[in-house]
């Protein structure tokens, strides 16, 4: 921004202008004392160095206006770079005017919003004016290499309270994928998914997202056999970045989520392994049964624990745990269920299959991070504040556990068991 400033004065002071045709002439012929207009542009830049394509604008629009905001004039510069001049031509001396100054694109989107700049006119000199134009919209852009074969297609949406953007490209080995013009400051649910050709999800992702200026990190899938192992940040000029590597081998099979009310509630992976444990819910108002109830854990191998014949009352709890911990759990008189099942301290998903059906998911990640999933200290769990299924996979829905318990020896944080 500094470097373009530093041209626009060069340029100024030097009094080399772009020419903008419907402006120039004698604005008041009749009068003896004018001085000229002269408006600089500088843009934020809206391309990237990555080379991927990103929301950007076409032309430049000027309006003048009276006191009154009336248009007087209005004109457009077709200038798809970030620097522009304009010589607007000779106006009465003492008379002030307003500027307006705004960019769009082929389709009439405003991508750098508008503002407004008053000038009052000097005889005999060259009014200057110098609009620093920020980009209000940017690109939400996924791009996948070494892409499974068996993905069909990439679906991708943003549902926020700035409008609903989606898109849909077919697989190739190098996928790319684009939601342009996505108001910065936009909130709300972004979705990725990737179906198989008989339309059944690969890959079924969702999270709370903001769309923001601030350089963000956010991860949302890093197992190496879970399908895709997927980063998104955000880079100067402020598009968000989804990149990915395919594993086109032991990937994932998601179904669709059959909620009936039974959920993921609390997990630790800090609790010393042995001790590491999920905890699910009943938060329905029915009892619900089951032949077999499995809560599995895919990491850098897949673990997990079952439960055979089983029932669950409204608001009952179940805790699941490795069998090392079985001690542990008995002595703290938790109804527990024990297999091999080993909480992955990176990043992981937890899986709650009831009868064969997918009932819950949560995809979470140790490591500090601004999407809001960070190390769970030492002997301490992650419980579901936010209870509303369609934000489960938030990290926002998550908080630490500040309860504590001991087992004569040592403290742990959380309520394992108890809602």
């Amino acid at each position: 921004m500094f470097s373009k400033l530093a041209l626009l004065t060069a340029f100024l002071m030097s009094a080399i202008f772009l020419s903008c045709s419907n402006w120039l002439g004698d604005n008041d012929s009749n009068s003896k004392e004018q001085g000229n207009i002269v408006v600089a542009v500088s843009l934020e830049a809206t391309t990237n160095t990555r080379g991927l394509r990103a929301t950007a604008h076409t032309k430049i629009i000027l309006q003048l206006l009276d006191e009154n905001d009336n248009v007087l004039k209005d004109t457009s510069i077709n200038n798809g770079g970030g620097v522009a001049l304009c010589d607007m031509g000779k106006f009465t001396a003492g008379n002030e005017y307003k500027l307006a100054a705004w960019t769009e694109n082929a389709n009439g989107i405003v991508i750098h919003k508008p503002d407004t700049q008053s000038v009052v006119i000097t005889a005999n000199s060259n009014n200057s004016t110098i609009f620093n134009l920020q980009a209000r919209v940017g690109s939400i852009i996924a791009q996948f290499a070494g892409v499974s074969t068996n993905i069909e297609s990439f679906y991708m949406a943003f549902d926020s309270d700035s409008g609903f953007f989606e898109a849909r490209v077919p697989r190739a080995v190098n996928t790319y994928i684009s939601l342009d013009n996505v108001p910065y400051g936009a909130k709300g649910i972004l979705s990725l998914k990737a179906t198989r050709k008989d339309e059944s999800l690969f890959v079924d992702w969702d999270t709370l997202f903001t769309f923001q200026r601030e350089n963000i990190f956010l991860e949302f899938s890093t197992i190496s056999n879970g399908g895709v192992s997927v980063s998104v940040s955000v880079d100067r000029p402020y598009n968000t970045i989804i990149t990915g590597i395919g594993d086109s081998h032991n990937s994932i099979v998601f179904g669709e989520k059959t909620d009936i009310g039974l959920r993921i509630t609390e997990f630790s992976y800090n609790y010393n392994g042995s001790r590491d444990f999920v905890e699910i819910a009943n938060l329905s108002d029915k009892t619900l049964t089951f032949r077999s109830l499995m809560v599995e854990v895919v990491g850098s191998s897949r673990t997990f624990a079952t439960a055979a014949d089983i029932t669950i009352k409204p608001q009952d709890v179940l805790v699941f745990a490795h069998t090392s911990g079985e001690n542990f759990w008995k002595s703290r008189e938790i109804n527990a269920i024990f297999g091999s099942l080993n909480v992955v301290s990176g990043s992981s998903i937890i899986i709650l299959r009831g009868d064969g059906v997918m009932l819950d998911y949560v995809m979470y990640f140790s490591g500090t991070n601004p999407s809001g999933w960070s190390n769970a200290p030492t002997r301490t769990s992650l419980y579901l504040h936010n209870k509303d299924p369609k934000l489960n996979n938030c990290p926002t829905s998550w908080r630490f556990s500040t309860e504590t318990f001991t087992d004569g020896t040592t403290t742990f944080n959380g309520t394992p068991g108890r809602l």
